[in-house]
């Protein structure tokens, strides 16, 4: 028993410093996307929230690689050009997975 709750607790542990850098990365996103990602504040920003994991890593990329034109793709490039391809993967599993 010492075993599995010793095990549990070392995964939490871990766990945490992950929760809370993906919790920075979707306030980024929050500040246009809204905290739900359904922009409803701004539409014409974009609605995220249950988008296609495949679809939100691929526009990420190419979001950080310089390769989308339009109003809002110098805002979206600044913001993700730091960002590992691992932490665009996190973000895209976030906002994927609402509905």
């Amino acid at each position: 028993m010492v075993k599995v709750w010793g095990s549990m607790l070392l995964s939490c542990v871990l766990a945490a410093p992950a929760a809370a850098q993906q919790r920075q990365l979707v306030e980024i996103c929050a500040g246009c996307h809204g905290v739900d990602g359904r922009s409803n504040t701004v539409p014409i920003w974009g609605r995220i929230a249950g988008q296609n994991y495949e679809y939100l890593v691929y526009v990420l990329k190419l979001y950080r690689a310089g390769g989308r034109d339009g109003v809002n793709a110098g805002m979206m490039t600044s913001y993700v050009r730091r960002l590992s391809d691992a932490e665009l993967a996190d973000l895209a599993r976030y906002y994927a997975q609402m509905k």
